[in-house]
């Protein structure tokens, strides 16, 4: 409890948004965890300090604001295509960029998976989603006047 008035950000394999973007993955059916997310995420609201969640798994360049928590998707191997995310921290807020680090094109890369994996979902839907918008992948986190610099040397 000593620590609620610090900004806090929080790091898990799972998404802890159902996305229903593939048959296959992400959601109730396929993983039952993903059951009590909304759960989750109604406890990190209640908490107050609960700035971002930063995950993996669904190796998609995304990010979305519920209640305002960001939920920011780290796209890392994104099908095979190597890609890094930047968090910049300063006092104020926190930049997050992102850039791909290999010229492979990601709707070949999705185009070559194979036959098992391909038959329940549109590619170039797969590869509008995984791949994001500009905005997914640039945006700042303010964090309200928090001084989260002070927070991480402490």
């Amino acid at each position: 409890m000593a620590n609620r008035e610090k900004p806090t950000i929080l790091f898990s394999h799972y998404n802890l948004i159902e996305r229903y973007w593939n048959a296959m993955f992400d959601t109730v059916s396929h993983y039952p965890e993903y059951a009590g997310m909304a759960d989750l995420r109604t406890i990190l609201e209640q908490a107050g300090n609960v700035i971002a969640v930063i995950n993996g798994h669904v190796h998609a360049n995304r990010v979305e604001i519920i209640n305002g928590i960001y939920y920011i998707d780290i796209g890392a191997t994104l099908v095979g295509i190597p890609s890094i995310r930047y968090f910049h921290v300063y006092p104020s807020r926190i930049e997050v960029t992102y850039e791909y680090i290999s010229n492979a094109r990601l709707c070949e890369r999705v185009a070559s998976l194979c036959p098992q994996c391909c038959c329940c979902f549109d590619r170039e839907r797969v590869c509008e989603f995984i791949d994001g918008s500009p905005e997914d992948k640039a945006f700042t986190i303010w964090l309200n006047g928090t001084t989260l610099g002070e927070t991480l040397t402490r």
